[in-house]
């Protein structure tokens, strides 16, 4: 429930950035509104981290609301709701088979992120979601954070930022 919400951010947006493509059906404006809520948010901590801001439990509701409140803000003020590629039509086969491939994606994308997802992380969890640890109990990444093994001097857990914002959002819910 919590990756559907955290998602659910972007859909405004894709909404907008679509307005005027009457080649996309509203089931893919969905998708593409999910995945940026997925991006978007877990980018504005980045940025937040670059100006000097540590992780934090407020930030993710900040930035959750700031993504879903640009994305209608944007929406209202171009009144995408009178324009006809926003309008919803009567479903067809064509958007039931973008259903099944879209419930086939996310199916794909939860398991990745899900426990049962973890073994294939190169079959080492604990080295992928220790940064994520290190995020949700110190607000960043260590650049150096004494776990290297001999004969390695430095060692840390930097490494995809997306990912580890948006576990550690998660995990913080």
């Amino acid at each position: 429930m919590i990756a559907l919400l955290f998602g659910a951010a972007g859909i405004p947006l894709a909404f907008w950035a679509f307005r005027k493509d009457k080649g996309i059906a509203w089931l893919e404006k969905l998708v593409f509104g999910y995945t940026f809520g997925i991006i978007l948010v877990p980018f504005l901590f980045l940025i937040e981290n670059f100006a000097g801001l540590n992780y934090g439990e407020p930030f993710i509701y900040a930035n959750w609301l700031a993504v879903l409140v640009a994305g209608l803000a944007l929406c209202i003020k171009r009144r995408i709701w009178k324009d006809a590629a926003f309008g919803l039509k009567m479903p067809c086969q064509h958007d039931a088979m973008l259903a099944a491939v879209a419930g086939i994606m996310l199916s794909v994308f939860f398991i990745g992120f899900s426990v049962s997802g973890i073994p294939i992380m190169d079959l080492d969890p604990y080295y992928y979601l220790d940064g994520v640890r290190q995020v949700v109990y110190d607000g960043y990444n260590y650049a150096n954070d004494g776990t290297a093994w001999y004969p390695l001097p430095i060692s840390s857990h930097i490494g995809n930022p997306i990912w580890k914002y948006m576990l550690a959002s998660w995990f913080s819910i």
